[in-house]
């Protein structure tokens, strides 16, 4: 799932650049770059959904040992890494709020963050 997301942020970077390259204002690139966020927004929806579940599993079965297990994952010494994990392809959905849609270099830079934690599973792997 996590390949999807990759190519939906890749997909929005390219049409940020596309944006930029033909240099036309500014007021209608949200317009144009809507339906590249959505669709990041919801592959980042997809990749969260595990991230999610895992919570809920823990706390609705009630095994002591998967909640220890989830707060030392959250917790622990390698928490951030799931934090941002679990976080950062969100980044690309605030895109959605007008202000923010509107600026491709805004929107590159957003992107870019969310595909963080790619690069986490590269290096920890």
């Amino acid at each position: 799932m996590i390949h999807v997301h990759t190519l939906a942020c890749l997909v929005l970077i390219s049409a940020c650049g596309y944006w930029l390259a033909k240099q036309k204002p500014r007021n209608q690139a949200h317009r144009f770059l809507l339906p590249f966020i959505l669709l990041t927004f919801v592959a980042a929806i997809a990749l969260i959904f595990p991230y999610a579940m895992e919570l809920f599993v823990a706390h609705y079965s009630g095994s002591n040992y998967e909640i220890q297990v989830l707060r030392h994952r959250i917790n622990g010494p390698y928490g951030w890494v799931y934090q941002l994990g679990a976080t950062l392809p969100l980044l690309p959905g605030f895109g959605i709020i007008p202000m923010i849609g509107c600026r491709p270099v805004m929107m590159i830079l957003l992107c870019f963050s969310a595909l963080l934690p790619l690069a986490f599973r590269i290096v920890m792997a």
